[in-house]
Formats: C-alpha cells, sequence, structure tokens
C-alpha cells in the first residue's frame, strides 16, 4: 500500500481519495506531506477540538501521527 501512495504521490495524486485516511492508512500521511504540514494540521485540529473528542484516535492521537 506505502508503495502504491509513493507511485501515485510521484504522478501528483494524492495518498487517500473521497473517503480519508481514516485508520488503516493514517501512516501514508507522511509520504504526501511534510512533518511540519503535519503539525500544522495538529494545529487545527487542537484549536477546534481541543479535548479530542471528535474521530479519536483516526488520524492523531493525543497530537501524534500515527506511524507504522
Amino acid at each position: 500500500m506505502a508503495d502504491f501512495a509513493r507511485h501515485a504521490v510521484a504522478l501528483g495524486g494524492t495518498v487517500s481519495a473521497e473517503h480519508g485516511l481514516g485508520k488503516r492508512k493514517r501512516h501514508l500521511l507522511e509520504i504526501q506531506y511534510s512533518l511540519a504540514d503535519i503539525e500544522k494540521m495538529r494545529q487545527v485540529k487542537r484549536h477546534l477540538d481541543p479535548n479530542w473528542l471528535l474521530s479519536p484516535g483516526t488520524l492523531f492521537d493525543g497530537g501524534a501521527v500515527f506511524s507504522l
């Protein structure tokens, strides 16, 4: 799956489609975005959901991106 995601990004595509990344593909986020970009995403999450109540563990776990 990671090889396919890398190829898709190399062709100008993304690692996810209309249904997003979810729990199974969250590690692919680092293929498409820099760590600085991912931190910006965490900042938005912290601002909009300071108690981390929405979709817990789907993409971020208490501020940390999941990697496999």
